[in-house]
């Protein structure tokens, strides 16, 4: 699949967390801005966000992937996906798509295609062939998503004990 020219998807290293991080944190206040149920990062979590890439791009089980783009100011990282092997219950091992950012100006452009094409190679070389992702549904993803063939199977809803207490008593 051809990307834009000035872009190309590459396997994250190390010097990429930092902006890794800062990719994520992106994420989270659009998953957050689109359903407000969700459950908010910790601070802790943010300042660990670094070294948990860190962790991942050293994992064999793990692919962190950044497309990025060659322009007359350099090179920037527009976008990224993990892949992450995963053991279940039903399934003995299954792959899990996470974190999967496009910077806006840079959508519309196939880097969220390219990136699953990217993770789709990672995962089959490993045996895998069933995919699991987590997506605000009826958020700004869920199109691209579901083009991609990725249904909603399971709904995971989020509530507070307090809630529950007053409405089951």
């Amino acid at each position: 699949m051809k990307l834009p020219d000035g872009l190309r998807v590459r396997v994250a290293c190390e010097a990429d967390c930092v902006e890794l991080a800062a990719m994520r944190l992106r994420l989270q206040e659009l998953l957050e801005r689109e359903n407000p149920a969700m459950w908010r990062m910790t601070d802790a979590r943010r300042q660990a966000l670094p070294q948990f890439y860190a962790e991942c791009v050293s994992d064999p089980e793990v692919c962190v992937l950044v497309a990025e783009f060659e322009g007359v100011s350099g090179v920037e990282i527009v976008g990224t996906a993990i892949g992450r092997i995963e053991a279940g219950r039903d399934v003995p091992r299954y792959g899990s798509i996470e974190d999967v950012w496009v910077q806006p100006p840079h959508r519309g452009r196939r880097i969220c295609r390219r990136l699953m094409s990217e993770l789709a190679v990672f995962f089959e070389a490993r045996g895998i062939s069933e995919l699991t992702l987590g997506f605000v549904y009826g958020g700004s993803g869920g199109r691209i998503w579901q083009q991609l063939g990725f249904r909603p199977a399971v709904v995971i809803a989020n509530g507070s004990l307090d809630t529950l207490k007053r409405q089951a008593p």
